[in-house]
């Protein structure tokens, strides 16, 4: 039968073809509508998670003369909490002076992002503990040979870090296996074993 002969009603869907589409295209639509509650409710249970295991945030500040300075916050602070206590740390001249705190190699955690400033320091990643580099507009405080712009009794209580300690290198193939040698040929050889290779040689003549 050729396709021009089919009759039409032929290709009407029927009643319950109807009720299957129409229910698989309201599935799709509740999918749709749903996706993104979804999404934030993950989100608020990663968010509620992090938090129940980490209340507290340790950040540390890393200036230019790997001097670090060194507060806790709840990990529902945002970092305009971390930027007020770095500048109430800074001495007088230096807290009207802009500066940036970041992560390398390029990650500022500027307040002026709203991506940045509307997110706690838990949704940042920076729980449970993180390190933030800072940089200052004026280039004198950026100098690493002198002292950061922090107040006074802040500098005195400060601590230099410990030098990490030089592993001791192992002795090397050749050394070792020298060793031996070396000190057996610095010892001086037993008469009875002189006499012994004498002997020992004067028999083969």
């Amino acid at each position: 039968m050729r396709k021009a002969d089919i009759p039409d009603e032929e290709f009407e869907p029927t009643t319950a073809e109807l009720k299957a589409a129409y229910a698989s295209q309201q599935r799709r639509v509740v999918a749709l509508t749903n996706a993104p509650l979804k999404t934030q409710a993950m989100k608020k249970r990663d968010e509620e998670a992090r938090l129940s295991r980490w209340p507290t945030t340790k950040i540390r500040i890393k200036f230019p003369n790997q001097l670090i300075l060194e507060r806790s916050f709840p990990s529902t602070e945002k970092i305009k909490s971390v930027y007020q206590f770095v500048r109430s740390s800074l001495i007088e001249e230096a807290q009207s002076d802009k500066f940036i705190l970041y992560q390398p190699p390029k990650r500022e955690l500027k307040v002026s992002d709203p991506e940045v400033r509307l997110q706690s320091l838990a949704q940042l990643d920076l729980a449970p503990s993180s390190l933030l580099l800072i940089k200052f507009q004026t280039d004198g405080y950026n100098d690493p040979i002198r002292p950061p712009p922090l107040l006074s009794r802040l500098l005195e209580q400060s601590v230099p870090l410990p030098t990490p300690k030089r592993e001791q290198e192992p002795p090397s193939s050749s050394s070792s296996k020298m060793g031996p040698l070396a000190s057996s040929l610095g010892k001086k050889i037993p008469k009875w074993f002189k006499k012994l290779r004498k002997k020992c040689f004067s028999g083969h003549d």
